[in-house]
């Protein structure tokens, strides 16, 4: 099969450059051949890294730099927010204090996020994968840090007691690497508000995190998943996601050893109804922010924290349909009438299945939004019936990208398919026998001279006056035949 890939969300904050990279090292995950290099610990494709993990031809983050999001902690050590009194994961109500962090291992100071859907070789449907990192203003013991993952964007911008409204199926990945280990622990929970507690990985009871799902076990090695995998900086190196400059120029942050730690996620595995082979729901992720835990222990004491940053993160799309007309004052590429009241399916070339129908309302415009989306991501938008007075027109394709919305901006905005309806006209041609009502009979018929467009127009013979109806904009010859 050949390979594919695309991003699917993302929020650019730099400028785009090149390079490739690429190895094999001692304990490479498989991730369904993914030639992200998220396990050096770097923020490009080093060949000489510290963690003697290079791939020549492989990516890392310097090379899709303009495609990253990077969400930044609170410069001002006296205004940085963070979690207080006793605050753990399963708190649905934290506590949110101010200026309270000291330079340890919990303080952080980014995260970055980027995502990408790619075909593989082994299977027959495009895997999603998730990339994430983070980096902290020292290497003091051992890092602990979970990212949520929130359907519903969490407000945490006030100091004091807030809730957190999480929704059922919300994710936690923690990532936990302990000093002078090679590889990091990973794991993801899921948001649990129904069954029994038993389903909680800490708590007794609901709702809490739970279903844990382990991705990549430190002690049995990255050969051991095909799920996730993930490295922590070995050794100094400079970070050029933020610049213009090439991998590897000094000019970049300088990033001491273990104060970054990546990762991939592999979220086909991880939420298979909404990224696997037959996705049966959309995904909703809106927001993703980072924490840290002041030890290993899940239900240890959660300490700096990142704000979330909005996302539109979805194995869906949309696609949003104009309908305009036109009129004597339109140009080729300049249609002045919006038009009401014609009435549009969208169907899925691949399984012929019909999704949706819609009219236009008063703007001319109908959006068709959460259209699940598999591998195969081409639509036909067919016009099932013109407002009054005009032709239909022909059927379009369209390919829907996965994290497209209708209220969607940028590279969230829907698909645009402009549909210009010919607007029809009515001929009459009357007859009168001028040697009294019977004596001669009549007829008109009206056909389109050569040229572009097609005739729609039907002919009567019956009583005066004659009339030919429904006639595109065209130049017309009219034969009329008396007492044939």
């Amino acid at each position: 099969m050949e390979r594919r890939r695309s991003f699917l969300w993302v929020t650019a904050v730099a400028i785009a450059v090149g390079l490739l990279f690429a190895i094999t090292s001692p304990g490479r995950a498989d991730l369904a051949e993914n030639e992200f290099n998220s396990g050096n610990g770097e923020t490009w494709n080093d060949p000489n890294s510290a963690s003697q993990y290079y791939t020549e031809g492989w990516r890392d983050w310097e090379d899709i730099k303009n495609l990253v999001t990077v969400k930044s902690d609170i410069a001002d050590r006296a205004t940085d927010d963070s979690f207080g009194q006793g605050t753990k994961e399963d708190n649905s109500t934290v506590s949110v204090g101010l200026g309270s962090i000291p330079p340890n291992k919990s303080d952080l100071t980014n995260f970055y996020i980027a995502s990408e859907q790619r075909d593989t070789t082994e299977t027959d449907y495009a895997h999603t994968f998730l990339y994430l990192a983070w980096t902290r203003t020292n290497a003091l013991g051992s890092a602990n840090m979970d990212f949520e993952l929130n359907q519903v964007q969490p407000n945490l911008s006030a100091a004091g007691s807030t809730t957190i409204s999480r929704t059922a199926g919300d994710v936690l990945i923690t990532y936990d690497f302990d000093r002078g280990g090679k590889s990091p622990s990973i794991a993801a929970l899921f948001w649990v508000t129904s069954g029994t507690a038993s389903r909680c990985y800490a708590g007794n009871r609901l709702p809490c995190w739970g279903d844990r799902m382990v991705l990549l076990d430190a002690n049995a090695g990255l050969q051991e998943s095909e799920v996730a995998e993930g490295g922590i900086a070995q050794g100094a190196f400079y970070d050029n996601v933020l610049t213009a400059n090439a991998q590897g120029s000094d000019a970049g942050t300088y990033r001491a050893a273990l104060t970054f730690g990546e990762m991939a996620v592999d979220l086909s595995v991880v939420l298979p109804n909404a990224f696997g082979q037959n996705p049966t729901k959309c995904s909703g992720i809106s927001s993703i922010f980072l924490k840290s835990r002041s030890s290993s222990s899940f239900t240890a004491e959660l300490k700096d924290f990142i704000a979330p940053q909005t996302v539109s993160f979805s194995n869906c799309g949309a696609v949003k349909v104009v309908k305009q007309g036109k009129d004597k004052t339109a140009t080729e590429t300049e249609f002045v009438r919006n038009l009401q009241g014609a009435t549009f399916r969208l169907t899925h070339d691949a399984t012929a299945n019909v999704i949706d129908t819609k009219t236009t309302d008063s703007t001319g415009s109908v959006c068709f939004d959460n259209i699940l989306l598999n591998t195969e991501r081409v639509f036909t938008v067919t016009e099932l019936s013109a407002p009054t007075g005009y032709a239909d027109s022909p059927p379009q394709q369209v390919t829907v990208e996965p994290g497209t919305s209708c209220s969607g901006t940028g590279a969230g905005a829907p698909a645009v398919l402009t549909f210009v309806d010919e607007p029809l006209t009515t001929i009459t041609v009357g007859t009168t026998s001028l040697a009294g009502a019977g004596v001669t009979a009549s007829s008109v018929q009206c056909s389109k001279n050569a040229g572009p467009g097609t005739d729609t127009g039907e002919t009567t013979a019956v009583a005066a006056p004659h009339t030919t109806i429904a006639l595109q904009p065209g130049t017309y010859t009219c034969t009329v035949v008396i007492d044939p």
